[in-house]
């Protein structure tokens, strides 16, 4: 049986897609959830926060042939947090499910 969570598009309405991957990792001492799922319209694989729906990134078809899916989502995380720092990843991700939260 497949998996489905619901993420949220570019314009704030949710969706159910299949899950391919799902892994936790820590950020400034917080144990997050991210899913690996088919991207909505386009065939390529996004990397989203499991419990706000948050896309975070799209993975690169080079590193999935090379890393796997979960590789590859863990590198996609991995240049998010470079990109935007460790404290304000954090904040980002814990500020949308809290978002998520109120709006629910």
């Amino acid at each position: 049986m497949t998996e489905m969570i619901e993420v949220i598009d570019a314009f704030g309405v949710a969706h159910k897609v299949t899950v391919m991957a799902r892994f936790s990792h820590k950020i400034n001492g917080h144990l997050l959830g991210f899913v690996v799922h088919k991207s909505l319209s386009i065939r390529r694989m996004v990397l989203s926060h499991e419990k706000s729906g948050t896309r975070i990134g799209v993975l690169n078809g080079g590193d999935i042939q090379r890393l796997g899916i979960e590789g590859a989502g863990l590198l996609a995380l991995r240049q998010f947090v470079d990109s935007a720092g460790e404290i304000r990843a954090a904040d980002v991700l814990l500020a949308a499910i809290l978002a998520r939260r109120l709006n629910a």
